[in-house]
Formats: C-alpha cells, structure tokens, sequence
C-alpha cells in the first residue's frame, strides 16, 4: 500500500511542479471593448420658440469601440472610437424640419482598477475625445451646418465589470460628458445663437474580449 501511495506521488508531483494556471480576464495584456451608451443632454437646440418636436438631441445614443492596453493591475490605457446617433425633428409655422447630427471622435482614455477580484471590478477612466467629423446636415438649408474649430470632449466613466470568462467580459458604466461642440455656422448662419452644447450624464454597457 505504502509503495502504491509513493508511486502515486512520483506520477503527480512533476505534474503539478510544472503546470502553469491559465491566464484571468486581468492578467491579459490586450482587450478590444464593444460599447452603446445612451445620454441626457439639455442643448438649446431642443428648446426653439413655438416648435412642437417629434424628436430631440436629448435622446440621443452613441456606440464606439475602445483598444485597451493593461499597463499594470490597476491601470489601464484604451484608444477610442465613438459614432454619435442624434437627430432633432420639429414643426413650425414654415413647416418641418429634420436636422442630424454626424459626430464621430477618436480619444484616449485612461483607467484606474480601484477594486478587483477575479469574478467582478470597479474601475473609472478619464479622458479627452476630439471630433474628426463634426457637422449638423439640415433639411431646411443647402450647405450643412459645421464648425471649422473644433473643440476636444472630455469623459468620465465610473465602471463595474463582470469576468464572464478569461477571455469576455460585460461591463455596466455611468458616467458624465463635456460635449460643448462651439457655434456650428452654414455660410453666414449661426445653427445656434449660443454653442451647441450635448454636455451631460449618460449610461452605458460593453462588451470586452481579452487577449
């Protein structure tokens, strides 16, 4: 019996010495995030004197796509894409009006794991976006509405993520935008006679797949 037990031991011994455990969701380097969220803005443009609205700025959604890199257990870097979903439709005297907004921006973000274990974490992330397209195509004018000047965003996501496997993730976030994208013009036109501002709270999901 005594010599099955060593026999045993010898055979398992070396296995385990030598085994290395696979890697966890936060021990890989690389991740690629799928993302929606959707935003409470207050823009004047959703307040126009004697408009009745179909649809506002204020409903507006995004999705985007984010590259993260793991500096280290607590920090994390990401490169972004955003593609904004928004559009206001209004009538009034002179008839109705369908105005869409095309934002797309590219930021970077920076993201501090304040908390972590290997089912769950917490983790915020700050960061400035800049618009690489930014203009306002409306039915009521010829030439869109743009802003030759554009002004960066900032983000400020607080996030809590569930590993789901080493390899997925699901991550539930809120957050607040800077989003003042300055006086849009169409020729000598002012969109606005103060700055299209989409600032605001906003909520969110993801969906991260780590390398």
């Amino acid at each position: 019996m005594q010599r099955s037990i060593l026999f045993i031991l010898l055979l398992v011994l070396p296995a385990t010495t030598h085994a290395r455990p696979s890697k966890t969701a936060s021990a890989r380097k690389l991740s690629l995030q799928l993302h929606g969220s959707y935003l409470f803005t207050a823009s004047a443009a959703d307040r126009v004197s004697g408009a009745q609205y179909r649809r506002r700025y204020a409903n507006a959604s995004l999705g985007g796509i984010q590259l993260g890199w793991n500096l280290s257990k607590s920090f994390r870097l990401a490169l972004c894409y955003e593609y904004w979903f928004a559009y206001r439709q209004f009538s009034t005297s002179s008839g109705e009006t369908t105005e869409t907004l095309k934002l797309q921006t590219m930021g970077l973000e920076l993201g501090w794991i304040f908390a972590s274990n290997p089912r769950t974490f917490l983790a915020i992330a700050l960061g400035p976006h800049y618009p690489i397209v930014l203009q306002v195509q409306s039915t009521a004018v010829s030439v869109p509405f743009e802003n030759a000047s554009r002004l960066p965003s900032v983000i400020l996501r607080t996030q809590i993520g569930f590993r789901m496997s080493p390899l997925l993730s699901l991550t539930l976030e809120g957050g607040y935008r800077y989003a003042n994208l300055g006086k849009l013009k169409s020729g000598s036109s002012d969109y606005l006679p103060t700055n299209f501002d989409l600032t605001g709270p906003h909520l969110g999901m993801a969906l991260g797949f780590h390398f």
